[in-house]
């Protein structure tokens, strides 16, 4: 009786694991897989098109449709992630505005809570080793020093010199300024629940890729009451339309 107890609290907290300290633990072959639900990526082109159509009235003076579209597809690429997903993402935070802020403080393309950059930082081992797997964080730097850019400087080391709070704050408005990093942090968020789902699911042949990714939106948004679903369920829809897209 009392193994069985023991499994049951051990696949409690498997399947209850939040995104605060220390973080998620997982294994980096998780994350290796490239996360993909559709054959071919969209053209640059196409992109920019469809965020012109999507976001027709939004200000483009801190980045162009075009160069989002490039950063979109490359930020994709170094993560190993779906870029119709990772748009239809954006298109639901933030309408493509990084300069978006939300009734709870979420701020830029992708929408960073508080909770959300602790949890990339974590990943990033940007505070102490206990956040997440030493082998994760070196998989995350790489994919930040040899992709993203060889330059890279942490949001949290820019920000090393403020008390908490006022750390917090300068965060925000880096992340609403800065869309590389905006992008890059909510991609690397996005794989991290995609791969924690994919560990959740190991053992079943039933998943589809589909629900992996509808899992992995749904703890991205985190809202109770069955919010979560159904933002997972628009940012799809938004997917497939961009995969159907035909200017």
């Amino acid at each position: 009786m009392i193994f069985k107890f023991i499994g049951f609290v051990a696949f409690f907290l498997l399947n209850n694991a939040v995104a605060s300290d220390p973080g998620f633990r997982v294994p980096h072959r998780y994350f290796e897989p490239e996360a993909m639900l559709f054959d071919v990526a969209p053209t640059e082109a196409n992109l920019t098109k469809y965020i012109s159509k999507m976001a027709s009235g939004r200000s483009q003076e801190l980045i162009d449709n075009n160069r989002l579209a490039k950063e979109i597809l490359h930020t994709s690429a170094c993560f190993g992630i779906d870029p119709h997903i990772l748009t239809g993402l954006i298109h639901t935070e933030s309408f493509f505005n990084n300069n978006a802020t939300s009734n709870t403080g979420a701020v830029g393309f992708t929408q960073f809570t508080n909770i959300g950059v602790r949890e990339v930082h974590d990943q990033l081992g940007e505070r102490g080793k206990h956040g997440a797997i030493t082998s994760t964080i070196k998989f995350w730097k790489i994919i930040f020093t040899d992709c993203i850019d060889p330059e890279w400087v942490p949001l949290w080391r820019r920000t090393l010199h403020l008390n908490e709070d006022e750390r917090k704050a300068y965060q925000k408005k880096i992340i609403k300024r800065d869309p590389a990093l905006s992008l890059a942090y909510g991609a690397l968020l996005l794989k991290l629940y995609w791969g924690r789902q994919s560990q959740l699911w190991q053992e079943r042949n039933d998943v589809t890729k589909e629900e992996l990714f509808l899992r992995a939106l749904a703890r991205y948004n985190g809202e109770p009451d069955g919010r979560a679903q159904i933002y997972a369920e628009k940012v799809m829809k938004r997917a497939h339309a961009l995969n159907q897209f035909n200017p």
